[in-house]
Protein backbone atom coordinates (compact mmCIF):
# COMPACT_ATOMS: atom_id res chain seq x y z
CA UNK A 1 0.00 0.00 0.00
CA UNK A 2 2.80 2.40 0.88
CA UNK A 3 4.67 1.37 -2.25
CA UNK A 4 1.74 2.43 -4.40
CA UNK A 5 1.24 5.75 -2.67
CA UNK A 6 4.93 6.57 -2.17
CA UNK A 7 6.87 5.06 -5.08
CA UNK A 8 9.90 7.24 -4.39
CA UNK A 9 10.71 5.13 -1.30
CA UNK A 10 11.42 2.01 -3.32
CA UNK A 11 15.01 2.91 -4.15
CA UNK A 12 15.89 4.28 -0.73
CA UNK A 13 17.97 2.29 1.76
CA UNK A 14 16.24 1.39 5.04
CA UNK A 15 17.92 2.89 8.09
CA UNK A 16 19.69 0.45 10.40
CA UNK A 17 18.65 -0.08 13.98
CA UNK A 18 20.84 2.13 16.17
CA UNK A 19 23.45 0.29 18.18
CA UNK A 20 24.16 1.73 21.59
CA UNK A 21 27.20 0.83 23.64
CA UNK A 22 26.31 -0.76 27.00
CA UNK A 23 27.00 1.17 30.16
CA UNK A 24 29.75 -0.71 32.00
CA UNK A 25 30.19 -0.88 35.77
CA UNK A 26 33.30 0.41 37.47
CA UNK A 27 35.53 -1.70 39.71
CA UNK A 28 34.05 -0.14 42.85
CA UNK A 29 30.51 -0.82 41.63
CA UNK A 30 31.38 -4.45 40.89
CA UNK A 31 32.85 -4.81 44.38
CA UNK A 32 29.71 -3.29 45.88
CA UNK A 33 27.52 -5.71 43.94
CA UNK A 34 29.59 -8.81 44.76
CA UNK A 35 29.75 -7.91 48.45
CA UNK A 36 25.95 -8.07 48.61
CA UNK A 37 25.83 -11.56 47.13
CA UNK A 38 26.83 -14.87 48.62
CA UNK A 39 26.94 -18.53 47.75
CA UNK A 40 25.84 -19.56 44.26
CA UNK A 41 24.73 -16.06 43.28
CA UNK A 42 28.18 -14.66 44.07
CA UNK A 43 29.88 -17.38 42.01
CA UNK A 44 27.58 -16.90 39.00
CA UNK A 45 27.90 -13.12 39.06
CA UNK A 46 31.70 -13.34 39.37
CA UNK A 47 32.00 -15.69 36.40
CA UNK A 48 29.63 -13.66 34.24
CA UNK A 49 31.45 -10.42 34.94
CA UNK A 50 34.92 -11.89 34.51
CA UNK A 51 34.18 -13.60 31.18
CA UNK A 52 31.77 -10.99 29.78
CA UNK A 53 29.01 -13.59 29.35
CA UNK A 54 25.33 -12.94 28.84
CA UNK A 55 22.62 -13.89 31.29
CA UNK A 56 19.77 -15.69 29.52
CA UNK A 57 16.37 -15.55 31.21
CA UNK A 58 13.02 -16.43 29.61
CA UNK A 59 14.10 -16.33 25.99
CA UNK A 60 16.18 -13.15 25.85
CA UNK A 61 19.81 -12.31 26.47
CA UNK A 62 21.04 -9.32 28.41
CA UNK A 63 24.69 -8.29 28.74
CA UNK A 64 25.42 -8.56 32.43
CA UNK A 65 28.29 -6.07 32.05
CA UNK A 66 25.87 -3.36 31.01
CA UNK A 67 23.65 -3.44 34.05
CA UNK A 68 21.81 -6.73 34.60
CA UNK A 69 18.06 -6.96 35.07
CA UNK A 70 16.59 -9.88 37.00
CA UNK A 71 12.97 -10.96 37.15
CA UNK A 72 13.00 -11.11 40.93
CA UNK A 73 12.27 -8.29 43.37
CA UNK A 74 14.27 -5.13 42.86
CA UNK A 75 17.19 -4.46 45.16
CA UNK A 76 16.92 -1.70 47.71
CA UNK A 77 20.42 -0.57 46.76
CA UNK A 78 21.12 1.88 43.93
CA UNK A 79 23.18 -0.15 41.48
CA UNK A 80 22.85 2.23 38.52
CA UNK A 81 25.96 1.75 36.36
CA UNK A 82 28.20 4.67 35.51
CA UNK A 83 29.79 5.66 32.21
CA UNK A 84 33.23 4.49 33.21
CA UNK A 85 34.51 1.26 31.75
CA UNK A 86 35.80 -1.89 33.41
CA UNK A 87 38.38 -3.89 31.50
CA UNK A 88 38.37 -7.65 31.79
CA UNK A 89 41.94 -7.85 33.03
CA UNK A 90 41.14 -5.43 35.87
CA UNK A 91 38.14 -7.45 37.00
CA UNK A 92 39.89 -10.78 36.62
CA UNK A 93 42.78 -9.55 38.75
CA UNK A 94 40.31 -8.29 41.35
CA UNK A 95 38.56 -11.66 41.50
CA UNK A 96 41.86 -13.49 41.83
CA UNK A 97 42.97 -11.12 44.58
CA UNK A 98 39.63 -11.56 46.35
CA UNK A 99 39.92 -15.35 46.14
CA UNK A 100 43.47 -15.28 47.52
CA UNK A 101 42.53 -12.93 50.35
CA UNK A 102 39.54 -15.13 51.21
CA UNK A 103 41.71 -18.26 51.34
CA UNK A 104 44.34 -16.48 53.44
CA UNK A 105 41.66 -15.22 55.79
CA UNK A 106 40.30 -18.75 56.29
CA UNK A 107 43.77 -20.04 57.17
CA UNK A 108 44.34 -17.22 59.65
CA UNK A 109 40.88 -17.74 61.14
CA UNK A 110 41.54 -21.45 61.74
CA UNK A 111 44.89 -20.57 63.30
CA UNK A 112 43.09 -17.99 65.44
CA UNK A 113 40.73 -20.67 66.79
CA UNK A 114 43.64 -22.98 67.60
CA UNK A 115 45.49 -20.27 69.53
CA UNK A 116 42.33 -19.42 71.48
CA UNK A 117 42.00 -23.04 72.58
CA UNK A 118 45.70 -23.35 73.40
CA UNK A 119 45.44 -20.33 75.71
CA UNK A 120 42.70 -22.16 77.69
CA UNK A 121 40.15 -19.39 77.27
CA UNK A 122 36.53 -19.89 78.22
CA UNK A 123 34.12 -21.11 75.50
CA UNK A 124 32.21 -17.82 75.61
CA UNK A 125 35.45 -15.88 75.17
CA UNK A 126 36.45 -18.07 72.23
CA UNK A 127 33.06 -17.51 70.66
CA UNK A 128 33.25 -13.73 71.16
CA UNK A 129 36.80 -13.39 69.79
CA UNK A 130 36.08 -15.59 66.77
CA UNK A 131 32.87 -13.66 66.05
CA UNK A 132 34.89 -10.45 66.18
CA UNK A 133 37.34 -11.70 63.54
CA UNK A 134 34.48 -12.81 61.27
CA UNK A 135 32.77 -9.43 61.58
CA UNK A 136 35.98 -7.45 61.00
CA UNK A 137 36.88 -9.67 58.05
CA UNK A 138 33.52 -9.08 56.44
CA UNK A 139 33.91 -5.33 56.91
CA UNK A 140 37.36 -5.24 55.23
CA UNK A 141 36.70 -7.83 52.48
CA UNK A 142 38.75 -10.44 54.41
CA UNK A 143 41.89 -8.30 54.22
CA UNK A 144 42.84 -7.70 57.84
CA UNK A 145 46.56 -8.49 57.70
CA UNK A 146 47.76 -4.88 57.52
CA UNK A 147 45.06 -2.58 58.78
CA UNK A 148 45.99 1.06 59.21
CA UNK A 149 45.02 3.24 62.13
CA UNK A 150 42.51 5.13 59.97
CA UNK A 151 40.84 1.88 58.93
CA UNK A 152 40.51 0.87 62.56
CA UNK A 153 39.07 4.27 63.41
CA UNK A 154 36.46 3.92 60.65
CA UNK A 155 35.50 0.39 61.72
CA UNK A 156 35.14 1.04 65.43
CA UNK A 157 33.31 4.31 64.78
CA UNK A 158 30.67 2.39 62.82
CA UNK A 159 30.60 -0.33 65.48
CA UNK A 160 30.02 2.11 68.35
CA UNK A 161 27.03 3.53 66.48
CA UNK A 162 25.32 0.13 66.13
CA UNK A 163 26.56 -2.03 69.04
CA UNK A 164 27.12 -1.81 72.76
CA UNK A 165 30.43 -0.94 74.36
CA UNK A 166 30.73 -4.55 75.42
CA UNK A 167 30.72 -5.67 71.78
CA UNK A 168 33.23 -2.95 70.91
CA UNK A 169 35.64 -4.12 73.60
CA UNK A 170 35.29 -7.77 72.56
CA UNK A 171 36.03 -6.94 68.93
CA UNK A 172 39.05 -4.88 70.01
CA UNK A 173 40.44 -7.63 72.24
CA UNK A 174 39.74 -10.29 69.61
CA UNK A 175 41.58 -8.36 66.89
CA UNK A 176 44.49 -7.60 69.23
CA UNK A 177 44.73 -11.31 70.06
CA UNK A 178 44.83 -12.15 66.35
CA UNK A 179 47.59 -9.62 65.67
CA UNK A 180 49.66 -10.80 68.62
CA UNK A 181 49.37 -14.60 68.28
CA UNK A 182 48.40 -15.27 64.63
CA UNK A 183 49.76 -12.44 62.47
CA UNK A 184 52.71 -11.71 64.79
CA UNK A 185 52.46 -8.00 64.06
CA UNK A 186 52.53 -4.99 66.40
CA UNK A 187 49.30 -3.19 67.19
CA UNK A 188 49.17 0.00 65.12
CA UNK A 189 46.67 1.97 67.21
CA UNK A 190 47.47 1.92 70.93
CA UNK A 191 44.98 3.86 73.01
CA UNK A 192 42.45 3.90 70.18
CA UNK A 193 39.40 3.13 72.34
CA UNK A 194 38.61 4.21 75.86
CA UNK A 195 35.27 2.73 76.92
CA UNK A 196 33.33 4.54 79.63
CA UNK A 197 33.79 3.16 83.13
CA UNK A 198 30.40 2.22 84.52
CA UNK A 199 29.51 0.05 87.46
CA UNK A 200 25.81 -0.64 87.85
CA UNK A 201 24.26 -2.62 90.65
CA UNK A 202 22.24 -5.61 89.41
CA UNK A 203 18.50 -5.78 89.99
CA UNK A 204 17.84 -8.41 92.64
CA UNK A 205 14.32 -9.69 93.04
CA UNK A 206 12.74 -10.01 96.45
CA UNK A 207 11.38 -13.24 97.91
CA UNK A 208 7.79 -12.19 97.08
CA UNK A 209 8.73 -11.37 93.48
CA UNK A 210 10.61 -14.65 93.15
CA UNK A 211 7.56 -16.57 94.35
CA UNK A 212 5.46 -14.83 91.70
CA UNK A 213 7.99 -15.86 89.04
CA UNK A 214 7.96 -19.49 90.19
CA UNK A 215 4.16 -19.60 90.27
CA UNK A 216 3.88 -18.07 86.79
CA UNK A 217 6.32 -20.58 85.23
CA UNK A 218 4.20 -23.43 83.89
CA UNK A 219 6.93 -25.76 82.57
CA UNK A 220 8.24 -27.92 85.40
CA UNK A 221 11.88 -28.04 84.29
CA UNK A 222 12.06 -24.25 83.99
CA UNK A 223 10.31 -23.70 87.31
CA UNK A 224 12.73 -26.00 89.15
CA UNK A 225 15.67 -24.43 87.32
CA UNK A 226 14.66 -20.89 88.29
CA UNK A 227 14.17 -21.91 91.91
CA UNK A 228 17.61 -23.57 91.96
CA UNK A 229 19.32 -20.49 90.55
CA UNK A 230 17.58 -18.23 93.05
CA UNK A 231 18.21 -20.39 96.13
CA UNK A 232 21.86 -21.15 95.31
CA UNK A 233 22.76 -17.74 93.83
CA UNK A 234 24.07 -19.14 90.55
CA UNK A 235 24.74 -17.69 87.14
CA UNK A 236 22.88 -19.08 84.16
CA UNK A 237 25.78 -21.13 82.82
CA UNK A 238 26.62 -22.48 86.27
CA UNK A 239 23.07 -23.77 86.71
CA UNK A 240 23.02 -25.39 83.28
CA UNK A 241 26.26 -27.27 84.03
CA UNK A 242 25.00 -28.78 87.28
CA UNK A 243 25.31 -32.55 87.48
CA UNK A 244 23.87 -35.15 89.81
CA UNK A 245 27.29 -35.83 91.33
CA UNK A 246 27.69 -32.16 92.28
CA UNK A 247 25.02 -32.44 95.00
CA UNK A 248 26.68 -33.30 98.32
CA UNK A 249 23.69 -34.06 100.52
CA UNK A 250 25.88 -35.36 103.36
CA UNK A 251 27.56 -31.98 103.81
CA UNK A 252 24.63 -29.91 102.53
CA UNK A 253 26.60 -28.20 99.80
CA UNK A 254 26.79 -28.05 96.00
CA UNK A 255 29.96 -28.06 93.91
CA UNK A 256 29.93 -25.39 91.20
CA UNK A 257 32.34 -26.37 88.42
CA UNK A 258 34.04 -24.07 85.93
CA UNK A 259 32.75 -20.90 87.52
CA UNK A 260 33.93 -17.43 86.57
CA UNK A 261 37.70 -17.32 86.24
CA UNK A 262 37.92 -21.14 85.77
CA UNK A 263 37.48 -21.60 89.50
CA UNK A 264 35.36 -24.16 91.31
CA UNK A 265 33.51 -23.27 94.48
CA UNK A 266 31.04 -24.69 97.01
CA UNK A 267 27.69 -23.11 97.87
CA UNK A 268 25.31 -24.07 100.70
CA UNK A 269 22.44 -26.41 99.81
CA UNK A 270 19.10 -25.39 101.39
CA UNK A 271 16.84 -28.24 102.45
CA UNK A 272 13.98 -26.93 100.29
CA UNK A 273 16.20 -26.98 97.21
CA UNK A 274 17.44 -30.49 97.97
CA UNK A 275 13.90 -31.81 98.36
CA UNK A 276 12.78 -30.15 95.12
CA UNK A 277 15.77 -31.51 93.16
CA UNK A 278 15.12 -35.01 94.50
CA UNK A 279 11.52 -34.89 93.31
CA UNK A 280 12.53 -33.44 89.94
CA UNK A 281 15.16 -36.14 89.38
CA UNK A 282 12.52 -38.80 89.99
CA UNK A 283 10.73 -37.40 86.93
CA UNK A 284 13.56 -37.51 84.37
CA UNK A 285 16.08 -39.93 86.02
CA UNK A 286 19.05 -38.75 83.95
CA UNK A 287 22.17 -40.36 85.48
CA UNK A 288 24.41 -37.33 84.81
CA UNK A 289 22.56 -34.06 84.21
CA UNK A 290 20.35 -32.31 86.72
CA UNK A 291 18.58 -30.32 83.99
CA UNK A 292 18.64 -32.37 80.76
CA UNK A 293 17.22 -30.87 77.57
CA UNK A 294 13.60 -31.48 76.61
CA UNK A 295 14.06 -32.07 72.88
CA UNK A 296 13.15 -35.75 73.09
CA UNK A 297 10.21 -35.30 75.44
CA UNK A 298 9.97 -36.92 78.86
CA UNK A 299 11.37 -40.23 77.61
CA UNK A 300 14.31 -38.53 75.96
CA UNK A 301 15.41 -36.67 79.07
CA UNK A 302 16.70 -39.88 80.68
CA UNK A 303 19.29 -40.34 77.91
CA UNK A 304 19.95 -36.68 77.04
CA UNK A 305 23.58 -35.64 76.91
CA UNK A 306 23.09 -31.85 76.78
CA UNK A 307 21.45 -29.53 79.34
CA UNK A 308 18.52 -27.17 78.82
CA UNK A 309 18.85 -24.77 75.93
CA UNK A 310 20.29 -21.44 77.09
CA UNK A 311 18.14 -19.45 74.66
CA UNK A 312 14.99 -21.27 75.74
CA UNK A 313 15.69 -20.50 79.39
CA UNK A 314 16.28 -16.82 78.68
CA UNK A 315 13.19 -16.49 76.50
CA UNK A 316 11.03 -18.17 79.13
CA UNK A 317 12.34 -15.90 81.87
CA UNK A 318 11.61 -12.76 79.82
CA UNK A 319 8.05 -13.93 79.12
CA UNK A 320 7.41 -14.81 82.76
CA UNK A 321 8.76 -11.46 84.00
CA UNK A 322 6.56 -9.61 81.50
CA UNK A 323 3.54 -11.65 82.60
CA UNK A 324 4.23 -10.85 86.26
CA UNK A 325 4.60 -7.11 85.46
CA UNK A 326 7.56 -6.68 87.78
CA UNK A 327 8.90 -3.18 88.28
CA UNK A 328 12.47 -4.38 88.36
CA UNK A 329 14.08 -5.98 85.35
CA UNK A 330 14.72 -9.18 87.34
CA UNK A 331 17.70 -10.49 85.39
CA UNK A 332 18.01 -14.25 85.53
CA UNK A 333 21.77 -13.96 86.16
CA UNK A 334 21.37 -11.87 89.31
CA UNK A 335 19.66 -13.95 91.97
CA UNK A 336 19.28 -13.25 95.65
CA UNK A 337 20.52 -15.90 98.03
CA UNK A 338 18.31 -14.89 100.95
CA UNK A 339 15.89 -17.76 101.71
CA UNK A 340 13.43 -18.32 104.47
CA UNK A 341 14.77 -20.41 107.33
CA UNK A 342 14.22 -24.14 106.78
Amino acid sequence: MLALELPWLDNETQAKTPQRLPVVLTVSEVKSLLNRLDGTLWLIASLLYADGCRLRTKGYAKPLRGGCSFDGPKSKYNLTPSREGLFHDELRSYLKMDALSGANFKLNYQSHLKHLKLKCLQPKTIEAYSRAIRRIGEFFDHQIDSLSEQQLVDYFTDLVASHSWSSVKLDLYGLKFCYAHVLRKPWVAPGLIKPPKTQRLPDIVTIAQAQRIFAATRVLSYRVFFFTLYSLGLRLGEGLRLQVGDIDAARWRVLIRDAKGNRDRFVPLPQATHTLLQSFWQVHRNPVLLFPNRHGGLKGTATATTPLDRGGVQTTMHKVVEACVLKKRARHTACATAMRPT
